[in-house]
């Protein structure tokens, strides 16, 4: 049988996190209430001041909530990754996507996440691509992470 490896990387991936996805993966995560508003509250309000020849320029908000080069940011990235990885775990539990095998009788691979990233293993079927794609299309929807078409 014959195997598909599909890399993808998620590009500009910090920039378009979706503050909702955010959120409810922090509380899927069991994070407390209070926690999770205070995570929300340092995503959201944030205010830069920069120096520019010695002199201290206007305060200004950035569009974009999550930010490279913010502490907190990959932490969160990661947790909003875990959920995709979820996503994939259940398609493997349920049968519905077929991994590879290292070995007879090994271990099987399905995917793996590094920062933005994504590497997919599957059995060359045109089912399962269409079960990759609707589930890609599904949480970069509603993560933020594509706009308009796939």
């Amino acid at each position: 049988m014959r195997y598909w490896q599909l890399k993808f990387d998620l590009g500009k991936a910090y920039d378009r996190i979706n503050l909702d996805i955010l959120k409810s993966t922090l509380k899927d995560f069991g994070l407390l209430t209070g926690t999770v508003k205070l995570i929300m509250f340092c995503v959201h309000f944030f205010s830069v001041s920069l120096l520019w020849n010695g002199l201290k320029l206007p305060v200004f908000s950035p569009t974009r909530e999550l930010r490279q080069g913010d502490p907190l940011s990959p932490y969160l990235f990661v947790m909003c990754m875990e959920k995709l990885a979820c996503l994939f775990n259940k398609k493997v539990s349920d049968k519905t996507w077929l991994p590879i095998h290292v070995s007879k009788g090994g271990p099987s691979i399905s995917h793996l996440l590094f920062a933005d990233d994504v590497l997919l293993f599957t059995k060359a079927t045109k089912a399962q691509m269409r079960m990759l794609v609707s589930v890609l299309i599904a949480f970069c929807s509603a993560s933020g992470l594509i706009k308009g078409e796939f």
